[in-house]
């Protein structure tokens, strides 16, 4: 019996000694003001942190990594910046699903999924639309695939895929598809108690700053075409119509040459290409919309940019849907 004692001392000891010095280690550290990752941002070089964990509008996601935060005003109980999705579709309505990043996502006051709804419902027509916006901030091709077999339970009768940019963005960690696959609720719990660590901020700036690791893009563009086929491939076996966006680029818009942000029309060649291949609908946004008052930064539509979208977008879906 004392020697169970004496052993479960000694466990107890030996667990003790690291948590007390990390106390210490904090209090030290905060001390001499060495912040929290959360709040000073590390995570800069990887803004999908930032999505998951320091951004009030989203919440984490073991399946997508974020999504909309369902408890926000700004979303319904799905986390989608939308309507909420009726149980069941009524007779002589035609619905469709926006999918893509922040230019689907918009902002408080537009967006161009709305904007459509609003739109395709002037015109005289046997059908009734019915648009939902599925952008998400920050929102890869991958995502976006697990995104739509989730959502393709609500019977879409046509979706519309955009993505490129944040696939095209360079990180020094993993890829999407390596970081969905290693995330678990517990991962994310793990991951939160470290961004508010002072200790674990310290170290880990000084081995980021040794590590020689390359950036590699968040989505590879070998992945980018593969999710894309993957997406035409799931609306096919469903019969549902798909249209694809190329992703907007500012022309006026002063990038370094050699920024990542030119290997966004990679992406959107690939996109083109595709569309090619497999006769599916490609609106080349990029090339359409290039006025200088269509765009509010370097990647993202005002209100008179999304109105030609908008135009760009009943093109083609009003005479496919008349025949």
């Amino acid at each position: 019996m004392k020697i169970k004692k004496n052993l479960l001392a000694k466990i107890i000891f030996a667990i003790s000694i690291p948590i007390v010095l990390f106390f210490i280690l904090e209090y030290t550290f905060a001390f001499f003001g060495v912040k929290t990752m959360e709040k000073a941002l590390v995570i800069e070089d990887d803004w999908r942190l930032h999505h998951m964990y320091n951004d009030g509008h989203f919440t984490e996601d073991e399946n997508l990594l974020w999504r909309g935060n369902p408890n926000s005003p700004a979303f319904n109980s799905y986390g989608f910046h939308t309507r909420e999705f009726p149980e069941e579709k009524k007779k002589g309505k035609l619905r469709i699903f926006c999918i893509g990043d922040s230019n689907t996502l918009g902002n408080l006051k537009y967006s161009y999924p709305e904007l459509l709804e609003e739109s395709l419902n002037k015109n005289k027509s046997r059908h009734e639309y019915e648009v939902y916006n599925l952008g998400i901030y920050g929102y890869s091709s991958t995502q976006g695939l697990i995104l739509l077999k989730q959502v393709i339970k609500h019977h879409p009768d046509i979706v519309i895929i955009n993505f490129g940019w944040n696939d095209a963005v360079p990180v020094k960690s993993y890829t999407d598809s390596e970081i969905i696959k290693k995330t678990s609720k517990i991962n994310i719990v793990m991951k939160r108690f470290l961004l508010n660590s002072r200790t674990y901020h310290y170290f880990y700036s000084i081995i980021r700053k040794k590590s020689n690791l390359k950036k590699i893009p968040r989505v590879s563009k070998t992945e980018f075409e593969a999710n894309y086929n993957e997406m035409i491939k799931i609306c096919s076996e469903e019969r549902i119509k798909i249209i694809l966006l190329t992703r907007a680029i500012n022309p006026h818009a002063i990038i370094p040459e050699d920024n990542w942000r030119f290997n966004v029309l990679a992406y959107n060649d690939i996109v083109v290409q595709i569309g090619k291949e497999k006769e599916i609908s490609v609106i080349r946004a990029n090339q359409h919309i290039k006025d200088k008052d269509d765009f509010i930064d370097e990647s993202h539509y005002s209100l008179s940019g999304y109105k030609s979208l908008i135009g760009l977008i009943k093109e083609v879906i009003i005479p496919n849907i008349n025949k």
